[in-house]
């Protein structure tokens, strides 16, 4: 029950300087922009990847100690996302999603991000993602969205590394509709990588949903039948999601068999 994470590490360089190349290209930059583009590049160069490098490094150099990301440090990175995401087309994104999702491996993203009040969901990066990967679904053939949508779906599998914040998203029934949206298609997309992530976040789903039911009856409380009845609808639609994209798989050799 344990939840499947994507914990390859890019070249962190590499990355950024995707991300930095895409703002530098981006033929308009609204004057009304919250941040500019040296604003928000100064702050993934002098800000993120520091943070990044620190707690990333290679096998041969583990530090004795990782350290976390601090609140200053998440803060700025979000409002920098925020802007970015609002100027760049979708195809633009993945490298910025590639690098949070690395920090959603870091506990202390996800106790920050459960920590923020409902009324300032534009600093919570999830609600800064998710609503461009459900319009990247209607970009059909495009390569960047393609990128973008299988990004945000191992980023999303990343979140439910945190207990916390795996039973927020679940709860929280905007944040558990824009996963499903997202979700649904993905199960059925064209490409095996997506169709794989998506089944991965699917499985991290059902596991916290899981651990809670073997948790209640161990202490003896059992399953109150209306325990669950705010997931009912949800449930329904993403197992028939689940039974349909099972029906189609051709590639993987585990449904095959």
């Amino acid at each position: 029950m344990n939840p499947i994470i994507f914990s390859q590490v890019p070249a962190l360089d590499t990355a950024l300087s995707k991300l930095s190349s895409f703002i530098d290209e981006q033929s308009t930059w609204a004057d009304s922009a919250a941040q500019s583009r040296a604003s928000v590049k100064g702050v993934m160069s002098s800000n993120v990847l520091p943070y990044l490098k620190s707690r990333f490094q290679p096998p041969a150099q583990p530090p004795k100690t990782l350290p976390s990301a601090t609140p200053a440090i998440l803060s700025s990175w979000t409002q920098a996302s925020s802007a970015i995401v609002a100027e760049l087309p979708v195809e633009s994104l993945f490298p910025l999603v590639d690098l949070w999702r690395l920090a959603l491996l870091d506990p202390a993203v996800g106790t920050w991000i459960v920590s923020l009040p409902p009324n300032v969901s534009s600093q919570d990066p999830i609600n800064i993602f998710l609503p461009k990967a459900i319009g990247a679904h209607d970009l059909s053939g495009s390569k960047g969205a393609r990128n973008y949508i299988l990004t945000v779906l191992r980023f999303l599998c990343n979140a439910f590394s945190s207990s916390a914040l795996s039973h927020k998203l679940l709860r929280d029934s905007k944040a558990r509709n824009q996963i499903s949206v997202v979700l649904i298609p993905s199960l059925l997309h064209s490409d095996a990588l997506v169709r794989t992530a998506s089944a991965s976040l699917a499985f991290n789903i059902a596991a916290v949903l899981q651990k809670d039911r073997v948790e209640s009856v161990r202490l003896g409380r059992g399953i109150p039948v209306d325990s669950e009845d705010y997931l009912a609808d949800w449930e329904v639609e993403t197992v028939s999601a689940l039974l349909e994209a099972l029906d189609r798989e051709k590639e993987n050799e585990e449904v095959g068999a």
